[in-house]
């Protein structure tokens, strides 16, 4: 669950998308039954590590570059709805 929702930030295509993204896995976080600890640590890092000027953009899809690599068109197309 915890991956699901950090991939899905990651599949994000605006800033403004990633941030709400962002806002719903924190949510999410606090449902899960875990120590008060582990859901500062979880939300902390997203925010520290990955929400970060320094590396949102190359985190979430509207930073990236298109690829034409076959392994991750087989990735996209499994992951679509």
């Amino acid at each position: 669950m915890i991956a699901l929702g950090f991939k899905l930030i990651g599949r994000c295509r605006t800033e403004q998308e990633a941030f709400q993204m962002s806002s719903h896995y924190k949510e999410l976080i606090n449902l899960l039954p875990l120590t008060q600890e582990q859901k500062e640590r979880l939300t902390n890092d997203l925010d520290n590590n990955w929400m970060c000027d320094e590396w949102r953009m190359s985190f979430i899809d509207a930073g990236r570059l298109p690829t034409n690599n076959y392994t991750e068109r087989i990735n996209r197309t499994i992951e679509s709805p």
